[in-house]
């Protein structure tokens, strides 16, 4: 049985990465810190809007303050979408490449996971007849 090295990497740092955002967006907690973002980004709005002052400079920093929240979120999930695509797109392309091969590795893989449960099962479950010890 050849020897599982759970450090090894399997893929790219690409679809590493997809993945791991895809985890992220699969989240329930996800759709919380969605809404946190646009929290901030309101209260930056709110502060820009409701300034009921004459200094100019005041109103500036607010205005960059309210487009720099909107930018933000705008681009963090827009960055978090491309991301996920180009993980997919690299691993379709990985697929398509070679797919003897990758039909090879999920057999060699589902093999080795066998191989590694049932060993477990013969050393965590007792051998022994019942009542013969």
């Amino acid at each position: 049985m050849a020897d599982i090295n759970p450090y090894a990497p399997r893929t790219t740092m690409t679809i590493d990465r997809a993945n791991r955002l895809i985890g992220l967006k699969s989240h329930p907690g996800f759709n919380d810190f969605v809404a946190l973002i646009n929290e901030v980004v309101k209260v930056a709005e709110d502060a820009f809007v409701s300034y009921e002052g004459w200094d100019n400079e005041e109103l500036v920093a607010r205005s960059i303050a309210f487009r720099a929240a909107k930018k933000f979120e705008e681009q963090l999930l827009t960055r978090m979408g491309g991301l996920i695509q180009a993980g997919i797109a690299e691993a379709m392309m990985a697929r398509d490449a070679n797919p003897q091969a990758n039909n090879a590795d999920a057999a060699d893989g589902a093999d080795e996971l066998r191989a590694a449960i049932l060993t477990e099962l013969d050393n965590r479950y007792e051998t022994r007849v019942s009542g013969t010890y």
